[in-house]
């Protein structure tokens, strides 16, 4: 006869607000249009996926964190 362990770990997941679930009433494609226009006027942007920095990348916006396109 053998003897089995089990060990089960409790996790907390805190899922942070969207960011366009604002009271603003921003659309999905308003908030892709702005972060594309934004990068292409020199100006910072995050990203819509990730938040992290938008870099101009041809016609493109794109993430240098997760890699994601805008264009």
């Amino acid at each position: 006869m053998s003897a089995t362990a089990v060990y089960e770990e409790q996790v907390r997941v805190v899922y942070e607000p969207r960011r366009c679930a604002g009271p603003s009433g921003v659309s999905l494609g308003q908030l892709f249009t702005r972060a594309h226009e934004a990068v292409h006027a020199g100006r910072a942007a995050a990203c819509p996926v990730c938040g992290g920095s938008l870099v101009e990348h041809g016609v493109h916006a794109r993430c240098e964190d997760c890699g994601s396109r805008l264009g």
